[in-house]
């Protein structure tokens, strides 16, 4: 059969050797998010754009506007040449016109682009019109895991498990290509309509990030609760993500942050935290270890762990 993720030719029930999908059965079933875990806080409400008629590079036809944060404005385009639907991030003034900024924005961006595996959004193509930046990415239908909380507060531990294994994926190969995210959180993983995981931004977001903040002297408080302590010194590397991602599985599991601030590095610092249950919650223990030394190695140690509990 057919592996619906990557369309590799693989034996029914038996995993894909390309992505490591299970067939034979819904990605989605495995993960049951059909069944709902605690009481539902919100329903996400969006509201579509009008159309727009605006052609971009003289192949991008705007479609509708989709999202708007830290980095820009995000729109749903089809490229006219191929009849694809991508998305468009027009980038921030802050950072299209400050020279140092689009410089360090556009190397980031072309460096991600050469990331390709089957659990990262695919980067298509960064180009300049006037004044503007714009990145083409690949269009993804479903929502994010910031969108899954809000819609369930929280995940059952298998779920988060198989979760965890999917981004463990995608750090491993980003890593290895030495690519660190270092802005790793529910906002930045997607969630799609065939049950699978995307992980968004690699570098680029922190990267916008950072441009604001030295534009404006303030650091984005949502960030601050995802990031490793040595992030907030100005250091990383790969174990910052394992950091991150530990926060995330803290918060698909129990339905809050571990550190909720405003003194971020010092609750860091004395893991001033309510230990989350069961075998996840030593795994995420682990991650959460203000000392790098003391985490997982990197992202295969981890999915290792996350593979047991998942069974």
């Amino acid at each position: 059969m057919e592996c619906p993720q990557c369309k590799a030719d693989v034996p029914e029930n038996e995993y894909c050797d390309q992505c490591m999908h299970r067939l034979g059965r819904s990605p989605a079933a495995a993960l049951r998010l059909d069944t709902p875990v605690g009481a539902s806080a919100a329903r996400a409400t969006v509201v579509a754009a009008k159309p727009r008629t605006e052609t971009l590079f003289g192949k991008y036809e705007l479609v509708r506007k989709i999202g708007e944060g830290g980095m820009g404005v995000v729109y749903e385009a089809k490229d006219t040449t191929i009849e694809k639907k991508v998305a468009i991030k027009k980038m921030r003034p802050e950072i299209a016109l400050d020279p140092r900024s689009r410089r360090d924005f556009l190397r980031e961006a072309q460096a991600v682009a050469k990331l390709h595996h089957p659990y990262i959004v695919d980067i298509y193509q960064t180009f300049e019109e006037g004044d503007d930046v714009y990145l083409v990415f690949e269009f993804m239908e479903g929502q994010t895991l910031e969108g899954e909380l809000v819609r369930r507060v929280k995940l059952a531990e298998a779920a988060c498990a198989t979760l965890g294994v999917w981004v463990c994926m995608a750090l491993e190969y980003a890593h290895g290509q030495g690519v660190i995210h270092r802005d790793l959180k529910p906002s930045n993983i997607m969630l799609t309509t065939q049950g699978f995981v995307k992980v968004m931004d690699f570098g680029i977001a922190r990267q916008a990030k950072d441009t604001m903040t030295r534009f404006t002297g303030l650091v984005t408080s949502g960030t601050c609760a995802y990031m490793a302590p040595e992030q907030e010194l100005g250091r990383f590397d790969a174990r910052s993500d394992i950091y991150s991602l530990g926060v995330t599985l803290y918060e698909l599991l129990t339905g809050s942050l571990p550190f909720p601030g405003p003194n971020f590095l010092a609750q860091k610092e004395r893991a001033a935290y309510d230990k989350a249950p069961g075998a996840l919650g030593e795994v995420i223990d682990r991650c959460l270890q203000a000392d790098r030394d003391r985490r997982f190695a990197g992202a295969a140690q981890l999915r290792a762990e996350l593979e047991r509990i998942k069974g």
